[in-house]
């Protein structure tokens, strides 16, 4: 074997590394992705060059060694649904859930989201995004109840706009029928999809949301089955539920709220 194969080798060993190292945290979203890119680019030009070049792959390579796979592994199992934060972010809260446990990491996360600066950069969010901008009156009012900690009126009003959200993005997305309240899918051309029974098949808001995100999403299935569901939803909306003045809900419905504005993009 000489020195170029050899180089080729390392260089396809070392790529096979950075690939598997990258799979636990793929799903932090668009972003994240674009900060990988910079370190595996550079890895597919170097194949290129001399043996020499091999000596400068030990920085990587220690990256790869010393990647913290359990604790990434363990702040996905948690919270990789927020899929919209930066990686010096999510490495800051994988930290927090590493050495102080989940209810640390919604500490930070909860006096994050009561900055009013952030909170202001939200509402400048809504007011430009082509989809969410018209509930812009709404949302405002829920980001405002949360910042002076009325969760007993900023969580329904999430709750309702954030499920409009979806339908909205469905009707952009040609997956719904453009009218109001429609349910009703339709095809790539945009007619009705019919049953049998030649009436128009429905989407219920879990189908639709698997649709919108695909099933690999972790934002998509904890909207699913923890938000939109029996135990926080419905209770909630159809008033049988009325000790949930919780500001770690509020919160968490803010974070699904910029997951949405950033999905928009």
């Amino acid at each position: 074997m000489n020195g170029f194969d050899r180089l080729n080798k390392i260089m396809k060993e070392f790529h096979d590394k950075i690939s598997i190292s990258l799979a636990p945290i793929q799903l932090f979203g668009q972003q994240f992705q674009a900060q990988m890119e910079a370190l595996t680019e550079p890895m597919k030009r170097m194949q290129l060059l001399s043996q020499s070049i091999a000596q400068s792959l030990k920085p990587l390579t220690e990256i790869v060694i010393n990647f913290d796979f359990k604790g990434w592994e363990e702040f996905l199992k948690e919270f990789g649904w927020v899929e919209a934060i930066s990686i010096s972010y999510a490495s800051e809260l994988k930290e927090k859930l590493k050495t102080s446990g989940k209810e640390e990491v919604w500490k930070q996360l909860i006096s994050d989201f009561e900055d009013e600066e952030l909170l202001n950069e939200l509402v400048s969010k809504i007011k430009n995004d082509n989809i969410i901008k018209s509930r812009e009156k709404i949302l405002g009012k829920a980001v405002y109840h949360h910042k002076n900690k009325d969760y007993i009126s900023s969580i329904p009003l999430l709750l309702s706009q954030i499920e409009g959200i979806f339908w909205d993005m469905g009707v952009s997305q040609k997956l719904i029928e453009n009218k109001f309240n429609s349910k009703n899918l339709i095809d790539a051309k945009g007619n009705l999809i019919l049953g049998r029974n030649g009436r128009p098949i429905e989407c219920s808001l879990g189908e639709l949301i698997i649709k919108i995100f695909d099933n690999s999403s972790k934002f998509g299935e904890h909207t699913k089955s923890n938000v939109y569901s029996k135990e926080f939803r419905h209770p909630i909306l159809h008033g049988r539920e009325i000790d949930y003045d919780n500001k770690q809900r509020s919160t968490m419905l803010l974070l699904m709220l910029f997951v949405l504005l950033e999905k928009d993009k």
